[in-house]
Protein backbone atom coordinates (compact mmCIF):
# COMPACT_ATOMS: atom_id res chain seq x y z
CA UNK A 1 0.00 0.00 0.00
CA UNK A 2 2.65 2.66 0.71
CA UNK A 3 4.73 1.70 -2.38
CA UNK A 4 1.47 2.72 -4.39
CA UNK A 5 0.67 5.56 -2.34
CA UNK A 6 4.15 6.81 -3.00
CA UNK A 7 3.83 5.75 -6.95
CA UNK A 8 0.62 7.90 -6.79
CA UNK A 9 1.95 10.75 -5.08
CA UNK A 10 5.24 10.77 -7.61
CA UNK A 11 2.90 10.35 -10.92
CA UNK A 12 0.72 13.11 -9.53
CA UNK A 13 3.85 15.57 -9.11
CA UNK A 14 5.17 14.50 -12.29
CA UNK A 15 2.15 15.30 -14.07
CA UNK A 16 1.24 18.98 -12.41
CA UNK A 17 4.62 19.92 -13.48
CA UNK A 18 4.18 18.92 -17.36
CA UNK A 19 1.10 21.46 -16.98
CA UNK A 20 3.19 23.61 -15.69
CA UNK A 21 5.72 23.23 -18.43
CA UNK A 22 2.80 23.70 -21.17
CA UNK A 23 1.23 26.94 -19.76
CA UNK A 24 4.96 28.13 -19.44
CA UNK A 25 5.28 28.18 -23.17
CA UNK A 26 3.89 31.58 -24.59
CA UNK A 27 2.58 31.09 -28.34
CA UNK A 28 2.64 34.19 -30.79
CA UNK A 29 -0.68 34.95 -29.90
CA UNK A 30 -0.62 35.18 -26.33
CA UNK A 31 -2.39 32.19 -25.71
CA UNK A 32 -0.03 29.09 -24.34
CA UNK A 33 0.59 25.20 -25.43
CA UNK A 34 -1.55 24.03 -22.51
CA UNK A 35 -4.49 25.88 -24.37
CA UNK A 36 -3.74 23.88 -27.52
CA UNK A 37 -3.08 20.15 -25.99
CA UNK A 38 -4.96 17.91 -24.76
CA UNK A 39 -3.62 15.49 -22.01
CA UNK A 40 -5.37 12.90 -20.91
CA UNK A 41 -4.16 10.52 -17.75
CA UNK A 42 -6.27 7.84 -16.48
CA UNK A 43 -6.11 3.75 -15.60
CA UNK A 44 -8.43 0.87 -15.60
CA UNK A 45 -6.15 -0.32 -12.34
CA UNK A 46 -8.18 -0.44 -8.98
CA UNK A 47 -7.86 -3.50 -7.39
CA UNK A 48 -7.99 -5.54 -10.53
CA UNK A 49 -7.82 -5.02 -14.39
CA UNK A 50 -11.76 -3.71 -15.10
CA UNK A 51 -12.88 -1.29 -17.73
CA UNK A 52 -15.35 -0.38 -16.29
CA UNK A 53 -15.43 2.82 -13.68
CA UNK A 54 -12.08 4.00 -15.17
CA UNK A 55 -11.09 7.34 -13.46
CA UNK A 56 -9.86 9.66 -16.52
CA UNK A 57 -8.36 13.10 -16.20
CA UNK A 58 -8.44 15.13 -19.46
CA UNK A 59 -6.77 18.58 -19.11
CA UNK A 60 -5.71 21.23 -22.04
CA UNK A 61 -7.82 23.58 -24.58
CA UNK A 62 -6.79 21.43 -27.80
CA UNK A 63 -10.08 19.63 -28.06
CA UNK A 64 -12.65 21.93 -27.16
CA UNK A 65 -13.91 20.40 -23.89
CA UNK A 66 -14.86 22.01 -20.82
CA UNK A 67 -12.02 22.42 -18.38
CA UNK A 68 -12.73 22.84 -14.14
CA UNK A 69 -15.48 20.23 -13.64
CA UNK A 70 -16.21 16.52 -12.49
CA UNK A 71 -18.40 14.17 -14.87
CA UNK A 72 -19.82 10.88 -13.53
CA UNK A 73 -21.29 8.52 -16.47
CA UNK A 74 -24.25 5.81 -15.61
CA UNK A 75 -23.07 2.66 -16.00
CA UNK A 76 -21.96 1.37 -19.09
CA UNK A 77 -20.87 4.50 -20.56
CA UNK A 78 -18.46 3.13 -23.15
CA UNK A 79 -15.03 4.94 -22.38
CA UNK A 80 -14.77 4.92 -26.06
CA UNK A 81 -17.09 7.63 -26.06
CA UNK A 82 -14.68 9.79 -24.44
CA UNK A 83 -12.30 8.88 -27.44
CA UNK A 84 -14.82 10.20 -29.62
CA UNK A 85 -15.70 13.25 -28.03
CA UNK A 86 -11.72 14.02 -28.04
CA UNK A 87 -11.08 13.36 -31.29
CA UNK A 88 -14.15 14.91 -32.56
CA UNK A 89 -13.14 18.12 -30.68
CA UNK A 90 -9.95 18.10 -32.31
CA UNK A 91 -11.54 18.50 -35.62
CA UNK A 92 -11.47 14.68 -36.95
CA UNK A 93 -14.52 13.96 -38.70
CA UNK A 94 -15.24 10.70 -37.68
CA UNK A 95 -18.67 9.47 -35.87
CA UNK A 96 -17.14 6.10 -34.62
CA UNK A 97 -14.40 4.88 -32.44
CA UNK A 98 -14.52 1.40 -31.15
CA UNK A 99 -17.58 0.74 -29.13
CA UNK A 100 -18.42 4.46 -28.94
CA UNK A 101 -21.96 5.20 -28.71
CA UNK A 102 -22.04 8.61 -29.08
CA UNK A 103 -20.44 11.84 -27.71
CA UNK A 104 -20.62 13.20 -24.40
CA UNK A 105 -22.10 16.49 -24.40
CA UNK A 106 -21.39 17.15 -20.78
CA UNK A 107 -17.68 17.33 -22.08
CA UNK A 108 -18.53 19.76 -24.69
CA UNK A 109 -17.88 23.65 -24.31
CA UNK A 110 -21.18 25.55 -24.59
Amino acid sequence: MAASQTRDRVQSEMLATFFDKLKAVQEPDGSSLFDHTTVVFGSNLRSIHYLDNCPTLIAGGGSGIRLGQHVAMPKGTPLCNVWLTLLQGSGIATDSFGDATGTLRELRQA
